[in-house]
């Protein structure tokens, strides 16, 4: 398990990933990959968790394909998976 630095949420990061510079997260330059940990406080659980996903294409262009509520530790979150097309490249969010 590998914690970003000052992140209380670690993951053991695919093949080719490392620890990402200028983000909470891991990145892999060659695949142009790279994962986000985002860690907000409790109480934004259950708005995130109700929201709509056309609001995070509104406010971020975010388009979000795929949500999934989890327990890790016995604590209710949702990982929220997606795109994003910047400049003409599509990213997987």
């Amino acid at each position: 398990m590998v914690f970003p630095p000052a992140s209380a949420i670690g993951l053991v990061p695919p093949p080719g990933m490392r620890l990402a510079t200028g983000f909470s997260g891991f990145q892999d330059d060659a695949a142009e990959a790279s994962i986000l940990i985002a860690s907000l406080p409790a109480e934004a659980y259950a708005e995130l968790s109700a929201a709509d996903d056309a609001r995070f294409e509104q406010a971020q262009g975010i388009r979000i394909e795929r949500r999934r509520a989890l327990q890790p530790g016995g604590v209710p979150a949702v990982l929220l998976s997606g795109a994003q097309t910047v400049q003409g490249v599509e990213y997987r969010k």
